[in-house]
């Protein structure tokens, strides 16, 4: 490995998710293997000016990561294959029946597995995924966070559907509803 520095990788897993922040160097030519799950939800805190990734039609192919955006691993593994720097991501993967059950919920069936979709910014994942990589590195407690609405804001910010958290709270999930949102799955459970 031409980089000096190691991986380093905190994962947590349930039957309903998969977690992982990754602390990664820069790397090519086969020397980290990376891979992005498919329905996986992908905050960068850093980023890549770079970047080459392998999708399923197997062709590599530049993928610049700004700093502080968001990707949706649509349907299929992305295979990173070459960064230009060092990188922080915070990687979340809901199990399929979690997926189906918000999509149903959400009136976004079609969207079960997320498209390809990355590079663009949102306060709330944004916050959330803070959150998410603060209690994976010990810095705040893994209770205070709801699995089940980690997964929440992607579906309606992408699909326009109503997230639980705001449907049980009679609200519709839009710019103007998402303190809702927030305040509910995002307070510690003490406070509520």
């Amino acid at each position: 490995m031409t980089s000096r520095a190691q991986p380093d990788i905190i994962r947590r897993e349930s039957k309903t998710f998969r977690l992982a922040h990754c602390l990664l160097p820069a790397w090519r030519d086969g020397e980290i293997d990376s891979t992005s799950a498919p329905g996986s939800i992908g905050m960068a805190f850093t980023g890549q000016a770079a970047a080459v990734v392998r999708v399923a039609d197997g062709a590599a192919r530049p993928r610049p990561v700004p700093p502080m955006t968001i990707g949706l691993g649509g349907d299929t593994p992305i295979a990173w294959l070459e960064t230009d720097s060092p990188s922080d991501v915070l990687e979340i993967t809901g199990a399929s029946g979690l997926r189906r059950e918000m999509a149903r919920d959400m009136r976004v069936e079609s969207h079960v597995d997320l498209d390809d979709v990355h590079g663009w910014q949102d306060p709330i994942i944004q916050a959330v995924a803070t959150r998410l990589r603060a209690a994976l590195r010990g810095w705040i407690p893994m209770s205070d966070l709801r699995p089940r609405h980690w997964f929440a804001p992607p579906m309606p910010r992408c699909c326009g559907g109503t997230s639980v958290a705001a449907r049980e709270s009679g609200e519709r999930l839009t710019r103007g509803g998402v303190s809702v949102w927030w305040n509910w799955c995002c307070t510690p459970p003490t406070n509520r």
